[in-house]
């Protein structure tokens, strides 16, 4: 099961994708009454349910703008209401996720592992710590370049997609 944490405009085209694959899908958001049903969504949550949809999920992918109330919504209490197969997805911002409690999770294996391509202000030295603390050496965290930082490698990977 995917648990979508926002279904903005990126969140909604994941949707038919994860589909595809087979899985259902849940939410959650601070307007659940915000677009009534969304097609392929089983049951979207109030962001105070939270925790349960997390407990529910073997995916979760945050797609979420960063203010005041998503600042740190993946927090200790959220690490340990996932599933220790499930799989964080970061691809909106770094902040979103506490740090320190991402390193607990991680390092005492609560989570599966963890795939992002972005970090926060907050978290300029997470590569540096997770170093120190042997995260990485566990292989539960993969990290690749956010293409909005680096509008050259976009086009460049655009490119190669398209066949130029």
């Amino acid at each position: 099961m995917l648990c979508l944490i926002g279904l903005g405009t990126i969140g909604k085209m994941l949707v038919p994708m994860a589909r595809g694959f087979g899985m259902s899908v849940t939410a959650f958001r601070r307007d659940i009454s915000k677009d009534g049903d969304i097609d392929g969504v089983e049951k979207i949550y109030p962001t105070e349910d939270r925790y349960v949809a997390l407990r529910q999920a073997d995916y979760i992918i945050l797609v979420l703008p960063l203010n005041e109330e998503t600042f740190h919504i993946i927090d200790e209490k959220a690490f340990s209401s996932m599933k220790s197969n499930a799989f964080l997805i970061n691809m909106s911002r770094g902040d979103h996720i506490d740090r320190v409690a991402l390193e607990k999770a991680l390092a005492d294996k609560s989570i599966a592992g963890f795939d992002t391509d972005v970090f926060g202000k907050s978290q300029p030295t997470l590569m540096i710590l997770c170093s120190e603390t042997n995260v990485f050496s566990l292989h539960l965290i993969q990290v690749v370049s956010h293409m909005q930082q680096f509008p050259e490698e976009r086009e460049r990977f655009t490119r190669i997609f398209r066949g130029l």
